[in-house]
């Protein structure tokens, strides 16, 4: 049985205003942080070492440009991250380094704040 689609609503709903730049500009390296997950940028160009210990949680790392490779441990081969490609880090990995490649290397990271519960 076919359902209203409430495409006048929709249209309602929607906003035509043109803006000059549709980027959102955040200050600081916090993007969000709430009860459920923390999202921060790291903007590097040199070994960035991370320390998750106290979260206790799976993190999840996105490259939104240039390239780094992610090495857990005292192990001598990584993880390549490129411009647009992600891993996940489980909660067993709690330390790990993020190399850049080739000059800068910006990331989006996630991971839930266990330690405040």
């Amino acid at each position: 049985k076919p359902r209203e689609l409430h495409t006048g609503l929709a249209v309602q709903a929607l906003d035509f205003s043109v803006h000059p730049d549709y980027r959102t500009r955040y200050k600081g390296d916090n993007i969000l942080k709430s009860r459920f997950f923390n999202v921060s940028r790291i903007d590097s160009d040199s070994t960035v070492h991370r320390d998750m210990c106290k979260y206790d949680s799976f993190v999840m790392l996105v490259c939104c440009s240039g390239s780094c490779s992610v090495k857990a441990g005292s192990r001598t081969d990584g993880t390549v991250l490129t411009c647009g490609h992600s891993c996940l880090i489980p909660a067993a990995i709690a330390k790990y380094d993020i190399l850049p490649a080739d000059g800068r290397v910006q990331l989006i990271e996630a991971y839930i704040d266990n330690s405040v519960r």
